[in-house]
């Protein structure tokens, strides 16, 4: 399981740059291409930034939020009694 494994990756500061907390898109392409590529077994991402559509067919990718989403967490809601 890594956790925000690609949010946390930042570039050198760059005084030009709108928004130096985010890295370039290239970043994240590499990182999850080579997660599809050579998977070292099951891998479980959680991450803030939407992952870069080219993953979409090949993997399964799980939107949590509180509105309008198919789940509010990762783990499932409990049923109510």
């Amino acid at each position: 399981m890594l956790d925000t494994p690609v949010l946390t990756y930042r570039r050198p500061e760059d005084p030009h740059e709108e928004r130096p907390e985010l890295m370039s898109a290239d970043v994240a392409e590499n990182f999850y291409g080579d997660l599809q590529e050579n998977p070292p077994g099951q891998v479980i991402v959680i991450e803030n930034p939407t992952p870069p559509a080219s993953i979409r067919g090949r993997a399964t990718v799980h939107t949590f939020s509180v509105d309008g989403s198919e789940r509010q967490g990762f783990f499932p809601p409990r049923e109510r009694q």
